[in-house]
């Protein structure tokens, strides 16, 4: 938690004395966003916690294209990090000629030796404690495409083994020709901060983002249905998980205005994991509400 304070004042006195080497008035505009959601899955897509959270994050926009995130999950209720299921146990078949099942007896025997030979990875479930990540970047346009790079730093509680915090840098390229359609694809780079980190490594997202319009209100404005496809890669050093993709998610959510500059919230998100060796579920879905207040 020291850590996570000094890295707070840090990012605020760097943004305060940029603006002012720069001769510009320091002027703060931001969203705050608190969310009640039925489950956690991380961007990682590796691992789930099944109860439901409280996930809050502020976003502020300093001068120029620097801003800051604080951002933070609570878990409401006592729960862990869940591995998935065993797999069910099958009936093995029956066969009326003697020698066919001979065969199939002495294949099941080859395949279990395998396995104690190479035996699978075993993530055992370990409590969540909640998260606290601050980021700090730097968006800029450049013709018909967004570049936005930050650094980011996550106050983790004990995963496992490892109970250091850690770190990571990203870089998200968006094309914004088109006006409700914006392709994008991220390069992150996790790495560790101390002896007991979680491993780092290198992570590539992608996706298409599509604000569909709905309908317009009364003041102009739009109500819109903000749908996102994506998907990870990982270069499976990041929570010892397999290398290739991790997972294909949907999302999809609006903000519904309540009154000027207040929005509810609603969102969904499915993930489908590809991955092998991951925590989290084959398949997930998970549920939130929000409120939004813009200032």
């Amino acid at each position: 938690m020291k850590m996570f304070t000094w890295w707070v004042l840090i990012c605020l006195l760097g943004v305060s004395a940029f603006a002012e080497g720069n001769g510009e008035k320091l002027q703060i505009e931001g969203v705050w966003q608190t969310s009640v959601k039925s489950g956690y899955l991380p961007v990682v897509g590796a691992m789930k916690h099944g109860e439901p959270v409280i996930e809050s994050q502020l976003r502020l926009r300093g001068p120029g294209g620097w801003y800051l995130n604080l951002w933070f999950a609570v878990p409401l209720d006592k729960g862990e990090l869940v591995a998935p299921p065993p797999a069910k146990v099958s009936k093995p078949p029956e066969f009326s000629n003697q020698h066919l099942a001979d065969t199939y007896e002495l294949l099941n025997e080859v395949l279990k030796l395998a396995k104690t030979l190479d035996p699978p990875e075993v993530h055992p479930a370990t409590p969540f404690e909640g998260e606290i990540d601050v980021l700090l970047g730097y968006k800029l346009q450049l013709g018909r495409v967004s570049l936005d790079t930050s650094l980011q730093w996550y106050d983790l509680g004990k995963i496992g083994d490892a109970s250091d915090d850690r770190w990571s840098v990203q870089t998200v390229a968006t094309y914004t020709n088109w006006k409700r359609t914006k392709p994008w694809i991220e390069v992150r780079r996790y790495a560790e901060s101390g002896r007991n980190s979680p491993p780092g490594g290198w992570y590539v997202f992608g996706g298409v983002s599509h604000n569909l319009k709905l309908f317009d209100r009364e003041d102009g404005s739009e109500q819109a249905l903000n749908l996102e496809v994506s998907t990870a890669w990982s270069d499976g050093k990041v929570l010892a998980i397999d290398p290739g993709f991790v997972y294909a998610r949907v999302k999809v959510g609006a903000d519904i205005k309540l009154r000027k500059k207040v929005f509810l919230s609603p969102s969904v998100l499915y993930q489908y994991r590809l991955a092998d060796g991951a925590f989290a579920e084959k398949s997930d879905v998970v549920y939130g509400l929000g409120l939004k207040v813009e200032f």
